[in-house]
């Protein structure tokens, strides 16, 4: 888990967001080895970046609530169990936060099971700490409700306009 980010830290009002491939035991194209994950991660957390959470860009930009210098969300939008499984345990080793956003679960999907988290996982993965779910919408919300709880949308049919900056929030 995550150090957290104490409020005397929180100056900045800018974050850095990553949309991570998938991640492969080794590589692959257009995935990311667990290895290169590593090397990135660490990089960027010897370089003063300090992961954050989708609660801490809720706050960001619904109550203008500042983030630390080098804020960074580190996200995957994968729906491959095993992937997850590898970037689990380099943001435990590394004692990073990750934002998962998800098509489905397991328990929606009439596909392959296989290819999807179960809600069982979801469920350890956030109890773990280190991990936020939200739910990539494609076309239209997700219809059923989110696996344990989708604590935010990725939007990418580009039809919702962009959230507000918090300086245009009253």
């Amino acid at each position: 888990k995550s150090p957290p980010i104490a409020e005397a830290a929180r100056t900045e009002s800018r974050f850095i967001a990553i949309m991570l491939p998938r991640i492969r035991p080794r590589p692959q194209k257009y995935a990311m080895s667990a290895a290169a994950l590593t090397e990135l991660l660490r990089a960027l957390k010897a370089s003063g970046h300090v992961s954050i959470g989708l609660d801490d860009v809720e706050a960001f930009y619904r109550r203008g609530r500042r983030l630390p210098p080098k804020a960074l969300l580190i996200a995957f939008s994968e729906n491959d169990p095993r992937g997850y499984q590898l970037a689990d345990g380099v943001l435990r080793r590394l004692r990073l936060r990750g934002a998962a956003f998800i098509r489905q679960s397991a328990d929606l999907g009439s596909e392959d099971q296989r290819q999807y988290l179960t809600r069982h996982a979801i469920n350890q993965m956030r109890k773990g700490g280190g991990w936020d779910f939200g739910w990539i919408s494609q076309e239209t919300p997700p219809a059923a409700g989110a696996p344990g709880e989708g604590r935010a949308l990725l939007d990418d049919d580009g039809r919702r306009p962009p959230p507000k900056r918090p300086e245009q929030l009253t």
